[in-house]
């Protein structure tokens, strides 16, 4: 079955949710499921970045969590093997 898909341009300097983004980062986070594979992208430099419409089916090139932020993120792994995120 195909679906067709839209996707919202979002660029630091609009608002988003009622917060301007301008001067903050975005972290995106995308997991393969196939692979197991966890990527976090950082983009800082004004780069377009794309996430999929709420109601729509995802492909694997979008984003599954996404987060701006003017505060440093920090990842690592537990003792457990969990993800944890640390703002600073």
């Amino acid at each position: 079955m195909a679906y067709a898909r839209t996707k919202e341009t979002l660029t630091p300097g609009i608002i988003v949710g009622g917060q301007n983004v301008l001067g903050k980062a975005f972290y995106g986070l995308r997991l393969d499921s196939n692979t197991g594979t966890l990527t976090v992208n950082k983009v800082v430099d004004g780069t377009s970045v794309y996430i999929p419409a709420a109601d729509l089916v995802n492909s694997s090139a979008d984003y599954d969590q996404w987060v701006w932020t003017q505060n440093k993120l920090v990842f690592s792994f537990d003792a457990n093997g969990h993800l944890l995120m640390e703002v600073r």
